[in-house]
């Protein structure tokens, strides 16, 4: 397969807003999504407020296993690992900071 096509073809896919690889221009990795914050007592409502959050940005499919992790010689990689890593950010940031030790690693 030819590599260059397939990169062009990913990039063009990754600008399609049904795409969960898509991230909208507006999208700040520093948002706090859901309030309250995750502070140990309320998991579930957390829960459901951060999965409706992420499916609400195509993103769920990252934490339900939907989407398989990549390996580096996939070429979708790159985009995997960008989507990835904004979905443990939205994570942290939702987590109030005496729990985040706790749940992410």
């Amino acid at each position: 397969m030819n590599t260059s096509r397939t990169k062009t073809q990913n990039n063009t896919e990754s600008q399609n807003p049904c795409n969960p690889y898509y991230f909208n221009p507006g999208e700040n990795p520093g948002m706090i999504l859901v309030s309250p914050q995750l502070y140990g007592n309320n998991y579930h409502s957390c829960h459901r407020a951060m999965k409706r959050v992420l499916l609400l940005k195509n993103k769920w499919k990252f934490v339900d296993g939907s989407i398989e992790a990549s390996t580096k010689t996939n070429s979708l990689y790159e985009a995997w690992e960008r989507c990835n890593v904004m979905v443990i950010i939205d994570h942290s940031f939702n987590i109030k900071p005496n729990c985040t030790k706790r749940h992410i690693h």
